[in-house]
């Protein structure tokens, strides 16, 4: 687990080693300038493949932009006492910042990086955590104002194992 936190971590940092400086080439020292941001604004479904099929990412592409994701999904917890197998709902919350790594014309691409609060084991004991820290990273990539979004999502809580699943989506872009 600490090997795909540290893998991640190093390949985000160094995609942001090779992240496009402005266009201007004025010293414009704010972290979120969007001052030449055609479609900075964008809209995009955030399945996740395995366990939360179902939601939503919103957010800013600029300088430095940022985002808010969301899943739900369907799952099962066991409980060891009464032998029973209860359906529950599955959510994920994060956010993150967005940086990109490559504009030119209308096409651009943009890495990501966010964290947030899950409960999305799919199958769990009672006794098990429901839910903890959730960390995710990823890269979108759009033409003109059609994105699409690809990200590795890793779940960790205690008195339990941790998961991981990938999300994909599509979404739209606009002023």
């Amino acid at each position: 687990m600490k090997r795909i936190v540290l893998i991640l971590n190093l390949g985000f940092i160094s995609i942001l080693g090779f992240a496009q400086e402005s266009q201007n080439g004025t010293n414009n020292y704010n972290i979120f300038n969007c001052k030449d941001c055609n479609n900075k604004y964008f809209i995009s479904t955030n399945s996740g493949v395995l366990n939360t099929p179902i939601g939503l990412r919103i957010g800013f592409l600029c300088k430095t932009g940022a985002y808010l994701g969301s899943r739900f999904g369907k799952g099962q917890v066991y409980s060891i006492q009464t032998d029973v197998t209860k359906k529950t709902n599955l959510y994920s919350v994060t956010a993150g910042l967005i940086k990109p790594v490559f504009i030119h014309n209308k096409f651009s691409i943009y890495a990501f990086i966010g964290g947030g609060y899950g409960q999305w084991w799919d199958y769990r004991w009672e006794s098990w955590t429901k839910g903890g820290g959730e960390i995710e990273g990823g890269l979108m990539i759009s033409y003109r104002k059609v994105m699409i979004n690809f990200s590795a999502n890793v779940l960790m809580g205690e008195k339990t194992y941790a998961t991981g699943d990938v999300t994909v989506g599509i979404g739209y872009r606009f002023k």
